[in-house]
């Protein structure tokens, strides 16, 4: 019986840590998406390592969590932090169908620019200086 009683105790402490990990994930998610905030590219990088760091930390919570319901009684299924973890993780999900998009379009737009950028460089390193034949430049000569 204490057994059974140490798993729940363990499986609450488990739900609890996966809420508040998936709640730190939406709102790193959501402060992408505000729409007066126009996030530059250093903070998309830093919010997105962010997120990545918490998903890592938040797949081995939810590994020792599934560990523990596969081993619960059936009435817990019915538990208010089951369905706050589930709706929690469907915000999640919905947040990231809209993101992926918007973070495509970016990575293709400055995929674009640097392309644009190359070609630049490229067109004018065929526009160098010509030298008279005293070996000076031209600008040295006006």
């Amino acid at each position: 019986m204490k057994n059974m009683e140490q798993n729940t105790n363990q499986l609450y402490s488990f739900l609890q840590t996966s809420i508040d990990q998936y709640t730190e994930i939406l709102q790193l998610m959501e402060s992408i998406t505000q729409t007066n905030k126009n996030p530059r590219i250093e903070e998309l990088t830093g919010i997105g390592k962010q997120i990545l760091d918490k998903q890592k930390i938040a797949t081995q919570t939810d590994k020792n969590l599934l560990a523990l319901l596969s081993e619960s009684s059936t009435e817990m299924m019915d538990d208010k932090r089951i369905t706050k973890r589930t709706e929690l993780l469907k915000k999640v999900l919905q947040l990231n169908k809209i993101i992926t998009p918007k973070l495509t379009n970016i990575k293709s737009l400055m995929g674009n620019e640097l392309q644009q950028i190359k070609k630049g460089r490229f067109a004018m390193k065929g526009y160098q200086q010509t030298e008279i034949k005293h070996g000076r430049n031209l600008n040295n000569t006006l």
